[in-house]
């Protein structure tokens, strides 16, 4: 399958050493329309802000390789059930070919390597759950044992695999965008600004899923080559999205 890719959004990140203005942004999404247009590629890549940086690519995925990794939820024992996990890192499943192709799209999309993402994170969220405010990247006195040489999460990617029929809406409070939870869609959004630094804008949360489920699956992308360790993200709570 043939995905629009944003090559031209990355090409530009990668030049510039601060922020760019939002209609530079435009330009470069133009340019990106124009030339998956001529190949007959509908385009698909939104930008929602430049601060915090926000993407949204519809359809993503097809809805067969959304049910394919939902499936995976039994195999990690992920249910409704509150005396089970609603979510699991998918660690028995990183040479799984649907798994390998979904991560090359994503490092095609973003622009950064599949060395520097952690292994993916499968969640159900059922209804009456919700997540407040929070951010992704590692901060606080203990915040270097998690970041390590793996540099902290630079961007995250949160791919849509089942819509509930009401709520679980991604709010970003800064932005004051709120994102519907589309079956195959991807949101992107940058934790770290340009220079590096914490960008507190990217602060956000996940509407009460009001009726029906919710299932995503999270890439978070390093700085830096990262080692899969599944225990920098179960420790720190505050930085799991």
């Amino acid at each position: 399958r043939d995905f629009c890719l944003s090559r031209g959004l990355g090409d530009v990140y990668k030049r510039q050493k601060k922020a760019l203005p939002l209609k530079v942004l435009k330009k470069a999404q133009a340019q990106d329309a124009q030339e998956t247009e001529k190949k007959g590629i509908p385009y698909q890549v939104e930008a929602l802000s430049f601060n915090p940086r926000i993407f949204l690519y519809h359809n993503f995925l097809l809805p067969k390789q959304c049910d394919y990794l939902i499936n995976l939820g039994s195999e990690y024992s992920i249910s409704a059930d509150s005396n089970s996990p609603y979510g699991a890192f998918l660690l028995n499943h990183q040479r799984d070919s649907i798994i390998k192709d979904i991560e090359h799209l994503i490092a095609e999309w973003t622009q950064i390597p599949i060395e520097n993402g952690e292994v993916m994170f499968l969640r159900q969220t059922p209804a009456g759950i919700e997540l407040p405010n929070h951010v992704d990247y590692f901060y606080g006195p203990d915040s270097e044992q998690y970041i390590g040489d793996q540099g902290n999460r630079l961007a995250s990617v949160i791919i849509f695999l089942e819509e509930p029929e009401q709520g679980g809406e991604v709010y970003f409070p800064e932005a004051k965008i709120k994102i519907p939870c589309k079956k195959g869609d991807a949101l992107l959004y940058f934790n770290l600004k340009a220079d590096g630094s914490l960008d507190e804008a990217s602060v956000h949360s996940f509407a009460k899923v009001v009726k029906g489920n919710k299932w995503t699956l999270t890439k978070w992308l390093r700085q830096s080559p990262a080692y899969h360790q599944q225990s920098t993200v179960d420790d720190h709570k505050d930085a799991v999205a």
